[in-house]
């Protein structure tokens, strides 16, 4: 996710509404994909490691520490004990209504994705910018995908 953040940044310039990112988003989801809401939301991210990408080396791999909104609670996996990648906090988490909220050390900019299930044990995150990231896996615990 942290890829598409950079992306995201670069297409705030043109901003949508909350009816507009819907429509378009479900434009491109899968078909049969339905949004994760309410405590379901929480439930798929707390204390998950999200996995996107579908093989080594994964685009990103964010532990969601629990709980959510606590300062360094995204933490990206990396390559995990080796030392010149290793397992490190990116950010913060936390939901906000039916939408996870991410921002990355280093930016002011809060990232607010809506979150699908594809009912394929994948899911899909779409941004305000209308960002497509689908996640291949998420795994219980703070694990290496």
């Amino acid at each position: 996710m942290k890829s598409i953040v950079l992306i995201s940044s670069l297409l705030l310039l043109n901003p949508l509404t909350t009816d507009a990112l819907a429509a378009t988003c479900s434009a491109t989801l899968p078909i049969g994909a339905t949004q994760v809401v309410g405590t379901a939301l929480n439930t798929l991210l707390e204390s998950h490691t999200v996995c996107v990408g579908n093989a080594s080396p994964w685009q990103a791999q964010e532990y969601h520490q629990t709980p959510s909104g606590a300062v360094n609670n995204l933490i990206d996996y990396h390559q995990g004990s080796v030392a010149n990648d290793p397992t490190a906090p990116v950010g913060f988490w936390t939901i906000s209504g039916d939408k996870v909220s991410y921002t990355y050390h280093g930016s002011a900019t809060a990232y607010n994705d809506e979150v699908y299930d594809n009912h394929d044990a994948t899911y899909t995150f779409c941004d305000q910018s209308n960002n497509i990231t689908t996640a291949s896996k998420i795994l219980s615990g703070q694990n290496p995908c």
